[in-house]
């Protein structure tokens, strides 16, 4: 059995940019998603926020590709108050 966690974000990263299957890629954009939400509750400065707010765009842009990720986009907007 595959550790989620033993999985990379650019691992990750190819599932949603060249992967066929719509399941995959939703699977591989909320386990970023839960990944950012861990990283910015933790966040204790400028720059680690900072981090988080890239990280959160780029997610953004990407997730315009995979059809039916709406609810994981609005998931991110919610947690950075956009």
């Amino acid at each position: 059995m595959i550790n989620i966690q033993d999985i990379s974000d650019n691992t990750l990263l190819r599932v949603i940019h060249e992967g066929d299957s719509v399941k995959w890629k939703l699977f591989a954009l909320k386990v970023m998603i839960s990944r950012l939400k861990l990283k910015l509750s933790i966040a204790n400065d400028e720059e680690m926020i900072r981090q988080c707010c890239e990280e959160m765009r780029k997610l953004l842009f990407i997730s315009r590709n995979i059809p039916n990720a709406n609810k994981d986009v609005q998931t991110i907007v919610d947690m950075f108050g956009y």
